[in-house]
């Protein structure tokens, strides 16, 4: 397993317990390794970055996130030229979050 792969992870298992606790170890890498190149593709290239989009997919409860229809406002700030890449990750993580509180009732 790559180093950033074994972060990543640990992260997922503490940060995102309850929404990771049902996923095997080999379904969360699976989706790490889905989402580094696709979240690259916006600029976001830093561990930070990556952990923000890779949270994103959990979050929404949709690994496709950042090409659904439903949520636009993804593409808004992944595409957004004036923002840098750790404004667009701030951005996309705290909209996420909210989006995961609405969808929850938390």
């Amino acid at each position: 397993m790559k180093e950033f792969e074994r972060l990543a992870l640990d992260h997922l298992r503490t940060e995102l317990t309850e929404i990771t606790d049902d996923l095997t170890d080999q379904e969360l890498c699976a989706r790490i390794r889905d989402c580094v190149p696709r979240a690259e593709l916006y600029g976001l290239e830093d561990q930070d970055e990556l952990l923000a989009f890779i949270d994103s997919t959990y979050l929404l409860d949709d690994p496709a996130f950042d090409t659904t229809p439903s949520f636009p406002w993804a593409q808004r700030i992944l595409k957004n030229k004036y923002l840098d890449s750790q404004e667009k990750a701030d951005e996309l993580l705290d909209r996420a979050f909210s989006e995961h509180q609405s969808m929850s009732g938390d």
